[in-house]
């Protein structure tokens, strides 16, 4: 992927084509996108590093807990797709989890890292939403689910 500079990275914003119409993970969503938006503008404002840690530490800890509440709810409806989206899941935290452990290494310069974990998210996000999300958005409304 290639990194972009902060200041080339668009706001992302919520709109109702991200909306799954299941109301707890749509709320989940766009908090996760407010998380993402805060350290872009963290980075971009020259913000203190505590304050980046603590917004890319929040944005990485309300994400997981995103994915295991969902997940549960795919497991208890017998979500036919489970195994692949909960994949893709994994893989997602295991990228960012990676890069996340350089920042707080100091292996790499953390505003470059936190720059390209931004960007990551913010495609990685995009994507999942409009294609694996919206993948089980009839599913779970044919379980009565909303």
């Amino acid at each position: 992927m290639k990194t972009l500079k902060v200041q080339q990275m668009p706001k992302l914003v919520w709109d109702e084509s991200y909306a799954t119409k299941i109301k707890a993970f749509d709320e989940q969503h766009e908090v996760i996108f407010t998380y993402i938006n805060d350290l872009r503008d963290a980075m971009m404002g020259k913000k203190s590093e505590e304050i980046v840690n603590r917004t890319l530490k929040g944005l990485l800890q309300y994400s997981v807990t995103h994915f295991i509440e969902e997940e549960i709810v795919l497991l208890k409806y017998d979500y036919p797709d489970f195994d692949s989206h909960q994949k893709s899941h994994q893989k997602f935290t295991e990228e960012v989890r990676r890069l996340f452990v350089e920042y707080k290494s100091g292996k790499a310069n953390s505003r470059i890292i936190a720059a390209e974990i931004t960007a990551i998210v913010t495609e990685w996000l995009q994507i999942h939403i409009l294609q694996e999300d919206f993948a089980y958005t009839e599913f779970l409304m044919s379980k009565g689910i909303q």
